[in-house]
């Protein structure tokens, strides 16, 4: 696949993506990032002290903030071959 089909099936991704209007998760990308927080709350290490400040900044913000789906891990690595073709 060419990296112009693969931006062309993004460009559809995101055009179907944006007439979807069914309740999505809220933030369901983002409790894989919240459990891995929870996970090295228990660590003893400055270093993963420091991020989890930055995390839980960043966490707080976007807890109060519009969102809207988006599929920001379109690669070729993550699209799959199908009967009818390159799938994301």
């Amino acid at each position: 696949m060419s990296g112009q089909q693969a931006i062309a099936m993004v460009n559809d991704l995101v055009t179907v993506m944006s007439k979807f209007h069914e309740p999505l998760p809220p933030l369901g990308a983002w409790r894989n990032v919240a459990q891995a927080a929870n996970f090295l709350s228990h660590q003893d290490d400055g270093r993963i002290s420091a991020l989890l400040v930055v995390y839980r900044k960043v966490n707080e913000r976007i807890q109060r903030e519009v969102l809207h789906p988006a599929h920001g891990d379109a690669h070729t690595g993550n699209l799959l071959a199908t009967q009818t073709g390159w799938r994301c």
